[in-house]
Formats: C-alpha cells, sequence, structure tokens
C-alpha cells in the first residue's frame, strides 16, 4: 500500500482477489496509539461482456445474455450463456444484427430473440442451439422503421409470443394473430396464464387475449412512469417503485425506491437496484417485503456506470443472487440479502498437490482435491485456479463437472452430496526458473461457515532456462505507408514477447528490437515497400518453447495524383477508368483515363464530352457509360477501342432535360442503361450507335418522378434505387421488361443510405443498412441487418468482404477503411492510411483483392485529387487453414472463334476458395469466386485476337494450395 496523502492511499490488489465475480469489501485500519478500522467500502467484480439484453434460464441454471456487433468478430451478434457461479462464457450462437429483448419460454426450450438492427424477431431452439427459419418482420414506419419494444413468450407455450412493435400482437410462431391490441407498450409481460398480457408505456394496458389475438383492451387509470414491467403472483412492478393489482391496475403500494426491479414471490420479497442518494447513480441492491412495501434491507454495488438504458435487465437467479447489466459489463451478485442461507451451510474444503520440483518446458500436473464435508448436498461447486509466473496452461480436467482454462482455471463441479468429492488435473508448462506457486479457491451455491478450508496452495521449484511461449501480437502501428516509403520503424504490441522475439515480414525476419514483454520494434527497409500490395506481420518466439503469433496485415499502398469526379473497375482489362472534370491539370480535362492499379501509370486520355461525372461499366467489358452534366447527357464510351460514341440526353417527362445523379448499366445488355436524376425521375434506355430511346415507365408512384438518386441493378429484370441524400429515404423496386418498366413499390428502410451496392442477393448502402430485396409483392424488401459503416462502401459477397470509409470531416489526416463480414454483420479489421488529406469517395473493389478510393480538396480548401490504391490481406486474409489443391473437370465456353470478345468463362471443379486465381496460360486473369465447385474468370478481347491454344489452371493461395492441372481452352 501507498500513503499519498491523508485522502488517498493506493493499495495492490491480487489477481486472485478480482476473479470471482461478485461483491468485495475494503476497509482502511489506522495504527495505534487511536486508530481503527473504518467503516467497508464496496468493491465489485463484474464480467467485462458488452451486452444488450439479460434474463435467467431456471432449467439450466444459466444466464443468457443478447451480444452487440460491437463485443467481438467472435461473439457479437450472439446470444451467449453464463455461467453465474464461474463467469464462464458457454454455448453461443450467431443469431442476427444487433440482438436485444429476450424472452424464454415457461419450459426453456425456446428463445425469443428481438433485434435492433432489423425490425424483427427470432425464434431460437436452445436445446439445439439452432436459429430457427420461424422469424416475424415488422413492416411499414415513415421517417423510422418499427422495431419490437417489448416482447414477452406465452405462458406454457413454445410457440406464441407477444410483440409490441408499434401496436400489439400476438404470434403464432411467424403468423400473426388478426387481432391486435388497441395501444401500443414499451414493455410486456404475460400473467399467470396465456388469457392475460400486460403492457406498460406512458400508462398500464392490460390485454385480454384468445385464439384470435387480443380481444379486449382496459386502460387504467394507475401507474407514473415505468421503463419495464414484471409480474409476479397477481402483481406488476414498475420501476418508479409502484407496485399495482393485475386484475384492476390500482395501485397497491409503493417501495421507497426508484430503479430496476426484480420481484420474487417465493421469497416475499422485491429487489430493486437504487441509488443511496435522491437522483445519484444507482449503487445498492434494496429489498423490500412485497406484502408491507417496507424495507428488509440493502447490499452495495460498486463502480456502477449509467448509461442511456443501463443498468437494466435485473433478474433474479439461484437460491440468493441478482444480476443486471451495464453498457460495460455484466454484475452477478449474490447476498443474504436476497435469500439468507446460513441455516443450511456447507463445509467446502480444498487441497492441493504438486510436484515438488519440475523444469521449464516440461508438462507439470498440478491436482485440486475438492471435498463438501457436510451437512448438506450442495450445486454448484466452483474451483477458482491460479498460478505464479505465468506458465503455459495445457490443459483443466475434472473428475465431474466442466472447466475453462484461460490465464486462469475455472470449473464448475456441478452438485455434490455430503462426503463426496471431486479432483481436478491442471497441466502446466513452467517457462521460467523459480517457485511456481498454485492456487486454488472453492466456493458453491451454499453459504460457507469456516472458510480456512476454502483456499489451499502448493509450490514447485522450477529450475533451467527459460521457455519461451507463444507470443500474441495484439496491434502494429503504422498499419501502413505509401509507395517510395523511405525505411521505417514498426511497433508492434502484444503479449509474450521476449529478448528472442523476431518480427516477420511475409515470413522472413526483421531487425528487431524488445522493448518490453508488451512491446517491440522492428525496421522496415524502404526495398520492401516499393509495390502496392501487403505484408503479413507476425512474431516469432525463439526455442526453447517459442512459435509463432498470429498475423496483422501491413499495407502499401499507392497514390496517383489524379482530378477525378469517380472512378471504375475493368475485370477485362484489369484497369480503373476514371472521369476526368475539365479543371484537371494532370491530363487533359473532360475525359476517361485508365489507371493500372498494379503500376499507378495512366492511359492515353479519351476526350467524352462536358463534366464526365458517374460511370458505369457492362458487364462484358465492352462499354462504359458516362454521365455528362455540362451537357445533361450521358455517353458511351467503347474499352476495346477506346473511343466515344452513341451520345444522348437525359430527359425527364416532366422537367426536360437534366443530369443524371446515377447511371447503370443492366447486367447481360451491353445496349441498356438506366438513369435517373432525383425529381426528374428514372428512365430505362436503348441504346444503339445512332441514339438512345427511352423505355416507357407505365406505373409509376409519384407522378414520374422522385424515384431516387442512386441506382442497382439484380438482374435484367430487377432494378433498385434509392433516394440518396433524403431523410426519411425511400427505396424503390421496378420490373423491368423488354420495352417498358415499372414500379413495384416503394419503402422506407432505416439506414439505408448513400450509395447502394447489389451482391449476393442483397443490397449494401453506405448509411450500412442491408436489405433483401426479394420479396414478391404484396410484401415489401425486408432490412436484414445493419453494418457500422458511414462513408463510402464496396462490398464483394463473393470474398465475404464489406468494406467503409470513415466519413469525411474537418482537418483529417488520415483515412480508415474499415472491414465487415457482411454475413454476420461484424467488423474483423482496419487499416488506416496517413498522409491522407481531403475528402474521400467512391470505394470500389478491384482485382481479386484490391481497393480502391478518390480524394479531392474539402471545403476548407485542404487535400487535393487523388486516387488511392491498396490491395491484399486487409482485403482478401489468409485462410487460417491450409487450403486444399484445386481441381477443375469443365471450362464453359471452352473455346471462341477469333477475333473473340471478352468472354466470361465458368470454370467447374472442387477445392476452390476465396482468394483462388485463374491462370490463362500462366497469366492470372480476374477471377470471381462462385462456390466451391465454380469460378468465372474474364477472358479479354486480347487474348482471343489469332487462333491457339491456351491453358487454364487454377491456383490457390497460400497457406499450402497449389496449382490445379491444365484444361484447354481452344482460340479457333
Amino acid at each position: 500500500m501507498t500513503f499519498d496523502n491523508s485522502f488517498q492511499l493506493r493499495a495492490e490488489i491480487s489477481a486472485l482477489d478480482i476473479q470471482l465475480l461478485g461483491n468485495n469489501t475494503v476497509t482502511v485500519s489506522n495504527p495505534g496509539p487511536g486508530g481503527g478500522l473504518s467503516s467497508p467500502a464496496t468493491f465489485t467484480v463484474y464480467l467485462g461482456l458488452t451486452t444488450n439484453d439479460l434474463i435467467y434460464d431456471a432449467r439450466r441454471g444459466l444466464l443468457w445474455a443478447s451480444v452487440p456487433s460491437s463485443a467481438s468478430a467472435s461473439l457479437g451478434n450472439s446470444v451467449v450463456s453464463i455461467d453465474p457461479y464461474t463467469g464462464v462464457l458457454g454455448a453461443h450462437l450467431w443469431v442476427g444484427s444487433e440482438p436485444g429483448k429476450l424472452s424464454l419460454s415457461t419450459d426453456g426450450s425456446t428463445l425469443w430473440v428481438a433485434f435492433r438492427g432489423a425490425p424483427s424477431v427470432r425464434k431460437i431452439n436452445l436445446n439445439t442451439m439452432v436459429a430457427t427459419p420461424v422469424q416475424l418482420y415488422f413492416p411499414g414506419g415513415w421517417g423510422s422503421n418499427i422495431y419490437a419494444t417489448g416482447m414477452a413468450a406465452s405462458p406454457g407455450s413454445t410457440s406464441a409470443v407477444a410483440v409490441a412493435a408499434g401496436f400489439v400482437t400476438i404470434y403464432d410462431n411467424a403468423a400473426a394473430r388478426p387481432n391486435t391490441g388497441s395501444t401500443g407498450a414499451t414493455s410486456l409481460a404475460f400473467g399467470a396464464t396465456p388469457s392475460t398480457l400486460y403492457g406498460y408505456s406512458s400508462g398500464l394496458s392490460i390485454f385480454a387475449v384468445d385464439s384470435t389475438g387480443i380481444i379486449s383492451t382496459q386502460t387504467p387509470n394507475s401507474g407514473s412512469y415505468s421503463n419495464d414491467l414484471r409480474y409476479d403472483k397477481g402483481r406488476l412492478y414498475l420501476t418508479s417503485g409502484q407496485v399495482l393489482d393485475g386484475v384492476t391496475g390500482n395501485l397497491l403500494g409503493t417501495f421507497a425506491a426508484s430503479g430496476p426491479v426484480a420481484p420474487d414471490s417465493k421469497l416475499g420479497r422485491a429487489f430493486v437496484l437504487n441509488s443511496s442518494q435522491s437522483f445519484g447513480t444507482p449503487d445498492r441492491v434494496t429489498a423490500f417485503d412485497v406484502n408491507t412495501f417496507v424495507p428488509l434491507g440493502s447490499f452495495g454495488v460498486g463502480g456502477l456506470q449509467t448509461g442511456f438504458d443501463s443498468p437494466s435487465s435485473f433478474v433474479r437467479w439461484g437460491a440468493d443472487g441478482v444480476a443486471f447489466r451495464t453498457d460495460t459489463g455484466v454484475y452477478v451478485l449474490r447476498s443474504s440479502v436476497v435469500h439468507d442461507l446460513s441455516t443450511t451451510p456447507a463445509d467446502i474444503s480444498v487441497s492441493s498437490s504438486a510436484p515438488a520440483s519440475s523444469a521449464t518446458g516440461v508438462n507439470t500436473a498440478l491436482n485440486f482435491t475438492v471435498k463438501n464435508i457436510g451437512p448438506n448436498t450442495v450445486s454448484h461447486v466452483s474451483l477458482l485456479g491460479t498460478f505464479s509466473v505465468s506458465p503455459i496452461l495445457v490443459s483443466a480436467r475434472a473428475s465431474q463437472g466442466t472447466c475453462a482454462a484461460d490465464q486462469v482455471v475455472r470449473c464448475d463441479l456441478g452438485q455434490m452430496t455430503s462426503g463426496g468429492s471431486a479432483t481436478v488435473t491442471v497441466t502446466v508448462i513452467p517457462t521460467v526458473a523459480g517457485t511456481l506457486k498454485s492456487t486454488a479457491v472453492v466456493s458453491s451455491a451454499l453459504p460457507d461457515p469456516k472458510t480456512s478450508n476454502n483456499k489451499a496452495s502448493s509450490a514447485t521449484s522450477v529450475t533451467g532456462p527459460a521457455y519461451n511461449p507463444t507470443p500474441v501480437l495484439s496491434s502494429i502501428s503504422p498499419q501502413s505507408a505509401p509507395t517510395g516509403s523511405r525505411t521505417l520503424t514498426l511497433t508492434l504490441t502484444g503479449s509474450n514477447f521476449s529478448p528472442g522475439s523476431t518480427v516477420n515480414w511475409n515470413g522472413a525476419p526483421l531487425p528487431t528490437t524488445l522493448v518490453d514483454g508488451t512491446h517491440l520494434s522492428a525496421t522496415v527497409n524502404a526495398t520492401l515497400m516499393g509495390t502496392v500490395n501487403s505484408a503479413q506481420i507476425s512474431v516469432t518466439n525463439s526455442n526453447p518453447g517459442g512459435g509463432m503469433s498470429g498475423s496483422l496485415p501491413f499495407s502499401i499502398f499507392r497514390t496517383v495524383a489524379l482530378d477525378t469526379n469517380d472512378i471504375a473497375f475493368d475485370p477485362f482489362t484489369r484497369k480503373l477508368y476514371a472521369s476526368v472534370p475539365s479543371t484537371a491539370t494532370q491530363v487533359q480535362g473532360n475525359s476517361i483515363v485508365s489507371i493500372d492499379p498494379v503500376t499507378g501509370k495512366l492511359g492515353k486520355p479519351v476526350f467524352v464530352g462536358s463534366e464526365p461525372t458517374r460511370m458505369s461499366i457492362s458487364d462484358d467489358g465492352q462499354y462504359l457509360y458516362v454521365v455528362l452534366s455540362g451537357s445533361n447527357s450521358v455517353r458511351r464510351m467503347s474499352l476495346t477501342t477506346l473511343t466515344a460514341g452513341t451520345q444522348f440526353t437525359t430527359v425527364s417527362p416532366l422537367f426536360g432535360a437534366f443530369s443524371a445523379s446515377d447511371v447503370a448499366v443492366m447486367p447481360g445488355n451491353r445496349n441498356a442503361v438506366a438513369t435517373l436524376g432525383y425529381s426528374d425521375g428514372i428512365q430505362v434506355w436503348d441504346v444503339t450507335n445512332t441514339g438512345a430511346t427511352a423505355r416507357p415507365l407505365t406505373r409509376a408512384l409519384v407522378n414520374d418522378v422522385y424515384e431516387g438518386s442512386v441506382l442497382a441493378w439484380g438482374s435484367a429484370t430487377n432494378l433498385y434505387s434509392n433516394d440518396e441524400g433524403l431523410s426519411p429515404s425511400t427505396f424503390h423496386r421496378f420490373t423491368v421488361g423488354p420495352t417498358s418498366f415499372a414500379e413495384t413499390d416503394g419503402t422506407y428502410l432505416d439506414a439505408v443510405g448513400g450509395k447502394i451496392t447489389y451482391s449476393g442477393g442483397r443490397i449494401f448502402s453506405d448509411g450500412g443498412g442491408v436489405v433483401d430485396p426479394s420479396p414478391a409483392p404484396p410484401d415489401t424488401p425486408h432490412l436484414v441487418g445493419r453494418l457500422t459503416g458511414g462513408g463510402s462502401s464496396a462490398v464483394d459477397t463473393s470474398i465475404n468482404g464489406a468494406f467503409f470509409l470513415d466519413q469525411n470531416s474537418y482537418n483529417v489526416s488520415s483515412r480508415v477503411i474499415s472491414a465487415f463480414d457482411p454475413t454476420h454483420f461484424v467488423m474483423v479489421g482496419s487499416v488506416q492510411l496517413d498522409n491522407l488529406t481531403g475528402d474521400a469517395f467512391d470505394l470500389i473493389r478491384w482485382g481479386h483483392d484490391g481497393l480502391g478510393f478518390r480524394t479531392a480538396k474539402d471545403f476548407w480548401g485542404n487535400g487535393n485529387g487523388r486516387v488511392v490504391l491498396l490491395r491484399g490481406s486487409f482485403v482478401l486474409p489468409p485462410s487460417s487453414a491450409p487450403t486444399p489443391v484445386p481441381s477443375i473437370s469443365a471450362l464453359f465456353p471452352a473455346s471462341v472463334v477469333s477475333p473473340g470478345s471478352n468472354t466470361w468463362v465458368t470454370i467447374t471443379g472442387s477445392n476452390f476458395v476465396p482468394g483462388s486465381i485463374a491462370l490463362w496460360s500462366g497469366s492470372a486473369r480476374t477471377t470471381v469466386f462462385v462456390n466451391s465447385g465454380q469460378l468465372r474468370v474474364a477472358i479479354p478481347a486480347a487474348d482471343l485476337v489469332t487462333s491457339r491454344t491456351a491453358n487454364l489452371r487454377v491456383n490457390n493461395p497460400a497457406p499450402a494450395g497449389g496449382n490445379s492441372t491444365a484444361l484447354t481452352f481452344t482460340v479457333k
């Protein structure tokens, strides 16, 4: 302990003391003469897990938590079980975007999950840990979608649930009962039977329920406010402290405390998480008699931080426990104030045995014996094991129950009868010479009046040289550098670093300096940063022991000085194309210019007209269409001859000529293109060498205008648009026929804003919203999830990647690109590109592992026009397991007649992976992963000019991987 002054002391708390969830007391004693002992302060150990809701599963004796995407890539958007005695996380299941409210069926077999990232609810089978196909979706809303604010499983049923999403509706699986409530609710609770449902918002609603739904609603004038509602044995409990009669809604009494409430009529008590000071932060749990409403006692909670909706989810668990969540963690507490179990004690003891001596690098078995000396049978006997001098934990096995081993060992040994015992064997590898102290602490569900035998230790004398653990790499700085950079110093943060640690660049060692056990520095020579690429950075610890850490990507990006209005990638020429404004100084203005993304070399600019802006390239690579904002027109340019061709004026039926805000070529038809201009409506054009003809819009929702400002095709018959800058915006669907097209519907969808991209059957937007556009009318498109994006996006579901630039803001000097898993809606990585000023736009994918975007001078005059290019493992991470050798069995087509045009070839085979590359006579061509048995490869016309025979084979990337055998492609 350190004395700072008369108001402050500092004390070191051992790791063992803060491993057990729950409350501890801290006191200070002053020595004599005089002196004495201070009153105790509460120090609470909580579980550092980000959650949105928490419930108790009495059948399994577990807590269940809904975990948001921000928690981690592995746990995000899941429900996970928590052992309240040990704090060990158990089974977890991915369920959907931003799970929120939870409700459990009476028998514990079914969990209903409401989502914050989508206006929906999903049914989970907890017996099989499977997300069932049963999903409730809540269409409608203007200005905001409608989300489930309250939810309650019907008593005795695994298929019926009440949901408050706007109005209150009863569902039988996914089928809504026809009669809905006449009022809404933010909280719901069933009574003792399925025939009575309660809701609370600004007041109480009592709903009568039958097989047709809600048949009547009472709204008694009772209660003041509440942000939750709990029912227990004919009474309703509000967070205001009020208790209402479940039949009449009349006020029965008021507790002298307000806050989250957890009633337990079996104990005759209700528990309130409240503040000891008026309008203060909650710092205690107070128990009240449910009949007399008088306080019976309280216990403290230390260090609570409040948030927008926390603390919340206050629940009773076990015989004497309560739990709740905050924005920072889950608090799991036990107290005799909840239930005094002192009359049914159990004396749990532990003993420890270990070898007297061992050596570094040697598996060493440590044994703990746990006994129930009696007099009562006890459940949830728990053991916590810690070990000095940081050995490597190899395994932990118990004769009964389960164990989890990380930096400590936590075991739930289950039930133990009086006189029963269990053993726990922990195998460790000592890493340094000295004394290895092994310590175990035991507890159970019952109070233990004899604490002297709850803790045991043993010591092992360890000899030998230092044995290096496997290093852990957490972060690197910087994360990137531009091509041509000078030699730089890379700083690495992690753990288990040692004097023998070496930093690796794609497996090759770099000059490395040990800073301390958690930091290394390494020198990256300028010669390693000459081309656009990426490196896998890892750390190796030397023998004895040692090993290699996981790797992190270091990106080498290129900037090309060029003023642009848009960029697009052509898979056949494997080049980017940029629309260049009239004011450009680097090349001829009002032109289209190609950029080799590997070398950064610019092609010869092609003049196309006044102020070229948005572009779209046909999927066969034949034509590029560009909006000419200076002449209210669109122009077509041949990418095979690099000549500008047909130009036509975009015309609104109501307002005449306009400058299109977006342009998109129809899939499979290089001569059909869609344009739109928000208030000027949407058009589909058939383009010839002499002009363009608009297909009539036979059905529109708003008089042929206000049909969006950004476009995406799903297929040749399905066209989508969205209002880019409008709030609320509307997502439009159009059905396109051979001679006309019609609007299907327009739907408001949250977080769908900015550019939209169709990939893998879904629409992705800059705003982060993810949409399933497939429901057949009259059903509308569904918002199925959200990615926490915000800036320009690029999505490629063939590599399971979604990428977002950070938003433009004042005085930026770097740009951050975040990578997401678009299937599970979680962030999986990010990269910071330094020394980039100005605004950034139009993030695009190129090649099998490339990204690009453009910058421009911002509002304040900072920055300049550049095209930024990067590629590599940040975009397409290497597999964590060895990839197989691919096999190919067929090509379609397998031949063309010379001179051929750009051709997509389908490769059929097996063992394909994202990152598989088709090689045309040894040279890589743009390859699209379809599935493990199919690839598509873009063969450019330049490869098909003269008669020849080419070999096509597939290469799978490292680790392992390799080349397939070759098949012959004939150019006749």
